[in-house]
Formats: structure tokens, C-alpha cells, sequence
């Protein structure tokens, strides 16, 4: 049995996701996109913001510039509407303080519950996290390649909070719903309902206290502008489909081709490495105590992780491949905006709103 996290931090999580993707690495390449599903309902039109200037799209010709995530069409927005500062709270700093504290929290609360709760992410790790390289760096593919773990797990890793004990799981998560269908309840529903139930309701509620931002843009907006920020997740799948990511795929592929490296394209690279950690643990997933891979197979498939990892960081920089494929994205992410101009002129009030009352 897994434990249930609170909803709320999942959706402050979920939310920014898109809002902050300006700092987080994403794979761009078919197949290999990943989006999160966040935030959508009504806020009354701010007449301000209706003679804002449209969001230019950046044109996929603009291969060479060095396009990041900083400079989508939704960061462009939100930059000059004056939001930047929901940008910017998703740093890993911040994240891992508020994972840290609601770990710390639900401990506490289950301990004046009677129950034993082990935090899934401490203070130590957080700091560990921390002194990483960024993602997408050259830094990170020379030390940690793709981040893929070729040991099984140490003991107590796979699941610190099994749940065990009779009434662990309702001091944790609430009591079940008495004769309430949970799939009936609406988004918002579902996500307040999660604040009167068990520790995780409570510590919900002193997250929030004591990271406003988080609890102001993730509760009173996640819900209200769900379907807009959903329509992200289709301009990525959208984007990934485009003809015109062959020709950036076939530029990629040629450069790797002179490694040495027979792969269509990132995904393809990264496919490989999970692949050989599946070959090297079956054995002890079989027998969930079988014999582990040696020393000797982990520092090869470790070896060929970080050389498999630079090779594909040094060929999209030689190609140019995030940005040309960025330049895709932005087109399709332009489109959705503009379609929908209204909804995010509504979502840009709210949070201004939002702001002025977090404010001193």
C-alpha cells in the first residue's frame, strides 16, 4: 500500500510544472516529451490587460538563436503581464524545502496519531539534490548521464511507508467518504475535501500557511483553469508529431552516426540505457532477492551511460537540436494561446489578484 501525498502540494507541483518550464529541461524529441497536466474557472477579465500585444511565435527558422524554455510564448506572457514571480517560485531550492517540511510535518502528525511515519525526502538529501548539476547541462551528463541507477534498491527504499497497522492509513489520508462516489466530486471538490482528512489534509493547510505562493496559485487557480493549462499536454504531443522534426532528428542522428551511435534520435539513446538496467536486474526483480548485477557489469553500464550522455549532449548542441525543436513547440504553444486568449487574460487577472494580496 503506497501512501497518499496531499492533493493540494500535488497540484501546487502539477501547476508549476507549466509556469515554471522556463527552468526545467524537458525532452523534445517524439516520443519522449513529458507534460504535466495542471490548472482552470471563471475570473472576471481584467479591461487592462485587453490592449496587451499579442505573443509573437518564435518561427522554426530561428534554428541557431538558442531557444530555451524561458522564452515560450506562455513565459513571454506572463513576464510582461507582470507575473514573473510565479516563474521564478518553482526554483529547486524552494521545492525541495517545501518536500522537506511536508515530509517533517507528517511525520509529527502521525507520531501525535500513534503511528510511525519515515519521510520519504530529508533535509540531507535535499542538500544532495542541491549540489547536483542542473539538468541538461554538460555537467550533468559527464557525472550522472542520464540519472539511471543500474543497482537495485537499497532495503526500505521501495516503499519507506507501506502503511501497516490498523488505522495507518485513515490517520494518514481520512476516513473513506460515507457514501460518496470520490470520482464524482469535481477537481476543486476533490482538492478541498483533501484538507478536512487525516495528516495529510492538515499538513496541507500548514504548507499553505507557510508557502502562500504555492497555496495561492495551486488551490484558488488549479481548478478554476484546468482546461487551458491542459491544452499544454496536446501542444507538446501536437509539436512531437510535426514532419518537420525529421530533418532535426536526421541532423542529430548523423552526428551521433560518427560516434559510433545508431540511434533516430534522443529518446531512442535514453531508451537503450533503461533498457540494459532492465537487462541487468531482471534476474533480482524475478526473485525480488535475486542476485544483483557485479561491480564489474554496473561500472561498464555506467560507462556507457555517461559517454552515451555526453555523445547526445555534445550532438544537439552541434545541431542545435533544443532550439530548432523549441521553435516547433512554440508554434503550436502561440496557436493555443491565441485560441484561447480570454481564458488566459482571466488567469492573468487572478493571479495579479492573488499577488496583491500576498503582498506585506
Amino acid at each position: 500500500m503506497t501512501t497518499t501525498r496531499p492533493a493540494a502540494v500535488f497540484a501546487a507541483v502539477a501547476l508549476s510544472a507549466v509556469l515554471a518550464s522556463c527552468a526545467t529541461e524537458t525532452d523534445t524529441s517524439p516520443g519522449g516529451a513529458e507534460a504535466e497536466a495542471t490548472a482552470s474557472p471563471d475570473v472576471s477579465t481584467a479591461e487592462s490587460l485587453n490592449s496587451e500585444p499579442e505573443a509573437e511565435a518564435p518561427s522554426s527558422s530561428a534554428a541557431g538563436e538558442g531557444l530555451t524554455r524561458a522564452d515560450s510564448p506562455l513565459a513571454h506572457e506572463l513576464t510582461e503581464a507582470g507575473l514573473a514571480s510565479v516563474l521564478e517560485v518553482q526554483t529547486r531550492e524552494v521545492e525541495y524545502a517545501l518536500r522537506v517540511r511536508q515530509e517533517e510535518l507528517l511525520a509529527e502528525c502521525m507520531a501525535e496519531r500513534g503511528f510511525e511515519y519515515v519521510p520519504e525526502f530529508t533535509a540531507q538529501e535535499a542538500a544532495e539534490q542541491v549540489e547536483l548539476p542542473e539538468r541538461g547541462t554538460r555537467e550533468f551528463a559527464e557525472q550522472i548521464g542520464y540519472d539511471i541507477t543500474f543497482l537495485p534498491p537499497e532495503s526500505g527504499e521501495i516503499d519507506r511507508n507501506p502503511g501497516s497497522g490498523d488505522g495507518w492509513y485513515e490517520a494518514m489520508n481520512g476516513a473513506a467518504l460515507d457514501g460518496e462516489d470520490s470520482f464524482d466530486l469535481t477537481a476543486e471538490e476533490s482538492i478541498l475535501r483533501s484538507f478536512d482528512h487525516g495528516c495529510s489534509g492538515s499538513v496541507s493547510r500548514t504548507i499553505y500557511a507557510e508557502f502562500p505562493g504555492y497555496g495561492a496559485y495551486s488551490i484558488q487557480l488549479y481548478s478554476r483553469f484546468n482546461d487551458f493549462f491542459r491544452g499544454f499536454t496536446q501542444v507538446l504531443m501536437d509539436a512531437a508529431e510535426d514532419a518537420r522534426n525529421a530533418e532535426i532528428e536526421a541532423d542529430w542522428a548523423a552526428c551521433m552516426a560518427q560516434g559510433g551511435y545508431e540511434f533516430a534520435n534522443p529518446g531512442e539513446a535514453r531508451a537503450s540505457l533503461y533498457a540494459l538496467e532492465e537487462d541487468l536486474l531482471a534476474e533480482y526483480h524475478e526473485e525480488f532477492d535475486g542476485e544483483a548485477p557485479s561491480e564489474e557489469e554496473v561500472a561498464e553500464a555506467n560507462a556507457l551511460e555517461i559517454e552515451t550522455a555526453v555523445a547526445d549532449y555534445e550532438c544537439r548542441e552541434q545541431v542545435d537540436y533544443d532550439s530548432r525543436m523549441l521553435a516547433i513547440e512554440f508554434e503550436y504553444e502561440a496557436a493555443h494561446i491565441q485560441e484561447n486568449r480570454e481564458v488566459l487574460e482571466e488567469y492573468i487577472a487572478a493571479g495579479l489578484a492573488f499577488e496583491e494580496q500576498l503582498r506585506p
